[in-house]
């Protein structure tokens, strides 16, 4: 099978009414983390039938170099404890668990980069 070029991606596209395609609209939808640009659902389709062993437009493999760690912390306490902790911080000005929890974890790394008294574990 030949190579699909971008000009064949953007004949469909015209051809199916998109009529605004252009080369420089076509590439910037190839780089949606730079440009901001996606194409809508229907036009994906479309490309999808024209050419199924393609990998969509925009949505090619990300480089796992390049991509950013998950800053998620989570963590699974009793249902009750989450209630007391809930309302301690919402006692103490904290609106959201949140913003709360990052308090007490930057208070944590503090005290132990400064040699302070340590928290004491839970056992």
């Amino acid at each position: 099978m030949d190579e699909v070029l971008d000009k064949h991606r953007i004949e469909v596209l015209r051809a199916a009414g998109y009529s605004g395609m252009t080369k420089s609209v076509f590439s910037m939808l190839k780089n949606p983390d730079k440009y901001a640009a996606r194409l809508v659902p229907r036009a994906v389709k479309l490309l999808q039938l024209a050419f199924p062993n393609e990998t969509p437009v925009g949505e090619s493999p990300r480089n796992p170099e390049k991509s950013l760690p998950d800053p998620t912390v989570r963590c699974k306490i009793p249902t009750i404890r989450k209630a007391e902790l809930l309302q301690a911080l919402k006692e103490d000005g904290y609106d959201e668990i949140q913003s709360g929890l990052s308090y007490i974890i930057e208070m944590y790394l503090i005290r132990r980069k400064h040699g302070e008294e340590s928290f004491q574990q839970a056992g």
